[in-house]
């Protein structure tokens, strides 16, 4: 299974994404779609998390 998580700066964009891809994804492809509002939100709740903030961290 592939899991693809984007990280989207507008609420709009994820609603739009939350309906069109599953529309054009194979069943086998799920999604997770996190607006934010800025790099400083980005960081804060998910720095500790082992999925995202690796991803986050710089040199990593």
């Amino acid at each position: 299974m592939i899991n693809l998580v984007f990280l989207l700066e507008e609420p709009s964009a994820k609603e739009a994404l939350d309906r069109l891809l599953p529309r054009i994804l194979p069943a086998d492809v799920s999604f997770l779609c996190i607006p934010h509002e800025g790099k400083r939100d980005l960081k804060s709740p998910f720095r500790s998390s082992c999925v995202i903030g690796p991803c986050l961290t710089p040199g990593l």
